[in-house]
């Protein structure tokens, strides 16, 4: 009994170190890119949610080179939702791109 709760223990502090690394998700190795997999496990209830309540995205503008929230708002439905939801769940991911690896893939890219 002792065994297991020690093991759990250290299950445990094993999780809680994987998930407060700083590295990218694309620097991780594989079992820890599964556990961060995780993330994407409420989008399909939040997309549902937002679907039949509407998430409330608001137009901006630009003003004398300042960024101006404005009243007027759009509700987001469909596919530009599951893509918006997407992405909000790769923040906590720690899903990014550097600079360079976007300039490296947009000087790779075919010529159409």
């Amino acid at each position: 009994m002792v065994y297991i709760l020690m093991s759990l223990i250290y299950m445990l502090v094993f999780i809680n170190q994987l998930m407060n690394k700083e590295k990218r998700f694309q620097e991780v190795n594989k079992i820890e890119q599964l556990w961060r997999y995780r993330y994407y496990i409420p989008i399909p209830f939040l997309w549902i949610w937002y679907s039949v309540f509407g998430l409330k995205v608001y137009e901006d503008e630009w003003n004398e080179n300042k960024l101006v929230r404005t009243n007027n708002f759009r509700y987001c439905k469909g596919k530009d939702l599951f893509k918006l939801l997407i992405g909000m769940q790769q923040e906590p991911m720690k899903w990014y791109y550097t600079s360079d690896e976007v300039f490296e893939k947009y000087k790779n890219r075919d010529k159409c």
